[in-house]
């Protein structure tokens, strides 16, 4: 586990940790994560815990967003 800590099963965005990965990017503890859209990506516990990172980045996502806002302007 990535410095003690234990991020598996956690939801982040549209992201879902499933395992930590030994080494990591860079040397910095990571994790690898599944996407809703259905991707799997590696992220730092630094861009989790951030927030920097709420989903792969595929364009779908993007869109998705935007509809989001666009409900709570309406609201």
């Amino acid at each position: 586990m990535a410095g003690g800590l234990n991020l598996s099963g956690q939801q982040f965005g549209e992201l879902t940790v499933v395992n930590s990965i030994a080494g990591g990017q860079h040397g910095q503890p990571s994790w690898r994560c599944h996407c809703a859209c259905g991707n799997w990506l590696t992220v730092s516990t630094a861009e989790l815990l951030a927030g920097q990172r709420q989903d792969c980045g595929d364009s779908v996502h993007g869109a998705a967003q935007r509809r989001r806002q666009l409900a709570r302007r309406r609201m």
